[in-house]
């Protein structure tokens, strides 16, 4: 899906056991607050990608995002993309991705928090139940991180693709972080 356009992603479609297919995507988009535009390109495009493999569509990962850039990607390729993280009441357990005051990935660093990491969703068949983090924790008592922003964890339900049945499937996305 994403051979030709040389973007720091992975994707690919998914067809459920009720009839649905959603397309799926993992990415690091280009860091830093001057990246604002460069990451407002990469979204368009790949949602766009996303959009034409299915009409339910997943994209999450790094995308080094702050919160005034929120909107326009919500209002990417035709609009009605869902924050996770917002679609499931904005839980402050969950929102820095990024936090150099617990994480001691990049020890002696500057300290702050930020939420950088996004899940966006859209998609009629698509439902945000639950959205989390992993591996924010220590994998060992001497405080080693498995990666300096933290994995997400979102639960959906899809539900059957237009055969009027309420079958429903449930999914996990998950956005696993290895170290850099």
């Amino acid at each position: 899906m994403l051979q030709e356009c040389n973007l720091p992603s992975v994707a690919t479609t998914i067809d459920l056991p009720n009839g649905s297919t959603v397309a799926v995507s993992s990415s690091h988009l280009a860091p830093f607050k001057d990246g604002a535009f460069l990451r407002k390109m990469q979204c368009q495009t790949l949602m766009e990608l996303l959009h034409q493999h299915a009409g339910n569509s997943i994209h999450l990962g790094d995308f080094n995002m702050r919160a005034a850039e929120d909107k326009d990607v919500e209002n990417a390729c035709g609009g009605g993309w869902m924050d996770a993280w917002k679609e499931t009441g904005s839980n402050s357990d969950a929102k820095f991705t990024w936090n150099s005051f617990s994480n001691r990935y990049h020890d002696g660093g500057f300290k702050f928090r930020a939420r950088f990491d996004r899940c966006y969703v859209r998609g009629e068949s698509l439902a945000v139940r639950q959205f989390s983090f992993m591996a924010n924790e220590p994998v060992e008592k001497k405080g080693d991180y498995l990666s300096d922003h933290f994995g997400l964890a979102v639960e959906l339900d899809v539900l059957a693709c237009g055969d009027g049945s309420d079958e429903s499937v449930q999914v996990e996305a998950e956005e696993e972080k290895a170290g850099k």
